[in-house]
């Protein structure tokens, strides 16, 4: 409880977004990463995602959050040299 405290006192976005997750979920960010970014990225994406205890782990094992942004596309470089703008 108090490490819950001292993690989540003085982050401000983060304050609305603590009761949208059971306590077994703010167990796992707590105990498994270090940085209150690194927590912040995954309250915001287990509750966006609606992930289980389960798979908030193995997000946070995977390093989900190193991987960053998936959504952006990769292009071969033989089509951006015919469409630039792809």
């Amino acid at each position: 409880m108090r490490q819950f405290f001292e993690a989540y006192r003085v982050a401000k976005k983060v304050s609305p977004l603590v009761t949208q997750l059971p306590w077994t979920h703010h167990l796992i960010i707590l105990s498994q990463t270090k940085h209150q970014q690194e927590r912040e990225l995954y309250l915001l994406a287990a509750i966006k995602e609606r992930w289980s205890k389960r798979e908030l782990e193995r997000q946070i094992a995977t390093g989900a959050s190193l991987r960053g942004d998936t959504r952006t596309k990769k292009v071969s470089p033989a089509v951006s040299q015919i469409h630039p703008a792809a």
